[in-house]
């Protein structure tokens, strides 16, 4: 019925602390609804006293649907990114060539310096 929660099947694996979490944050009232840090924190002592790596913990694939114009975003920004690493290598070579050559340099003028310093 509208505005209602179904209920979660009891076979779904589901730890009655997340049900009841579950619940809690679909009450009608948002001031009775947990805040989003501490359902946060909630659901992070349950993941630990069920020993499940939150990290590892995949979404659902429908969450995971992307429509066309996403996935051209997405593409255009990993292909920037791309670009953008390979400029920055080039910097970076470039970069070190300079280093080297102030090295050099930097050598040459000690050479100098204590020839000049046995000289005198």
């Amino acid at each position: 019925a509208a505005g209602q929660l179904p209920q979660l099947p009891s076979s779904c694996g589901a730890p009655a602390a997340c049900v009841e979490l579950i619940a809690q944050c679909c009450v009608a009232d948002p001031m009775q609804r947990p805040s989003m840090s501490g359902a946060a924190a909630r659901l992070r002592d349950i993941a630990q006293s069920q020993e499940i790596q939150l990290s590892e913990v995949k979404p659902p694939a429908a969450l995971l649907r992307f429509d066309d114009d996403q996935e051209r975003r997405v593409k255009e920004a990993e292909d920037a990114a791309a670009q953008r690493l390979v400029e920055v290598d080039k910097q970076r070579c470039a970069l070190r060539m300079e280093l080297a050559q102030l090295h050099s340099k930097i050598e040459d003028l000690r050479k100098h310096t204590a020839e000049l310093s046995a000289s005198t």
